[in-house]
């Protein structure tokens, strides 16, 4: 998950489009087309994501997504009758299912990139990610990752990070000593086994994948305020080229919102936590 704070940028909103939002909430009552449409009669938005990402994202025994985006989209869903259906895949593919419209949306950072090809909420659904420097608690460089103070100070280390992360990406795209791998487990272990230096990822995020590959005790952290700053949290994006985009995003907002407003995201990270 990356976590880049990078402005929404709406196109200007026309008459019609008004016109469009102050009508918008019927559309979730209109007959629905087979593509659009699940067996209840609910508006499908097939949603994508980059495997386990927990506790945003986290793949049950029987495979089924849950965790706190998930659940916030089910919640979200039942106002408005839209069934949220999830499909796993690694990360940049995931992104490349929405951009090709195999799949209708996803919950990332809104980097410039992929608002060329969604459109995303204006409010975050989740705010500050709790960006931390990762390490080996053994680390002979330990010293000197204390020292990272930002950016330019992760250049002097060998850093891992998961393909398809847009936000690194902006960071240190052609850095030569950035090593990337499939999924936070490799990158974990390589940490830990002093295969790379350092990773910047979401705290919660390593500590859960730490417990379930058995790492306690093998990896630490440092505070990342500099990372922190940048931070603007992830939003719900739904693919341009879904019918009547701006119309279907107005209705999530309101609906969003209210859920945020009544602590909704706050209770399902404190019991995913």
């Amino acid at each position: 998950m990356d976590t880049k704070k990078t402005p929404v940028h709406r196109p200007t909103t026309s008459r019609r489009d008004i016109l469009g939002y102050a009508l918008g909430g019927v559309l979730s009552l209109l007959p629905l087309g087979p593509l659009h449409a699940d067996n209840t009669g609910h508006r499908l938005i097939r949603m994508v994501a980059g495997g386990s990402f927990p506790p945003f994202n986290v793949l049950d025994a029987d495979g089924r997504m849950t965790g706190v985006y998930p659940d916030a989209l089910a919640a979200i869903g039942r106002e408005i009758d839209w069934t949220f259906q999830y499909t796993a895949a690694p990360w940049a593919r995931a992104q490349d299912m929405v951009r090709t419209g195999q799949a209708d949306g996803f919950i990332t950072v809104a980097t410039p990139e992929r608002q060329d090809y969604a459109l995303f909420a204006r409010q975050p659904l989740v705010g500050g990610m709790g960006m931390v420097i990762v390490h080996a608690a053994d680390s002979p460089r330990r010293a000197e990752i204390e020292r990272i103070a930002g950016n330019d100070d992760l250049r002097n280390f060998a850093l891992v990070d998961y393909i398809g992360n847009g936000w690194g990406n902006s960071i240190w795209e052609g850095w030569p000593t950035v090593e990337r791998v499939r999924d936070l487990r490799t990158l974990i272990r390589m940490i830990a086994t002093g295969r790379a230096d350092i990773a910047l990822q979401p705290r919660a995020v390593v500590e859960a994948v730490t417990r379930q590959i058995g790492l306690q005790g093998q990896i630490a952290f440092r505070a990342a305020p500099f990372a922190e700053r940048g931070t603007s949290g992830v939003h719900f994006g739904l693919r341009r080229s879904f019918p009547e985009v701006e119309a279907h995003m107005a209705i999530y907002e309101e609906a969003q919102a209210r859920f945020i407003a009544r602590r909704g995201v706050d209770e399902l990270m404190e019991r995913w936590s």
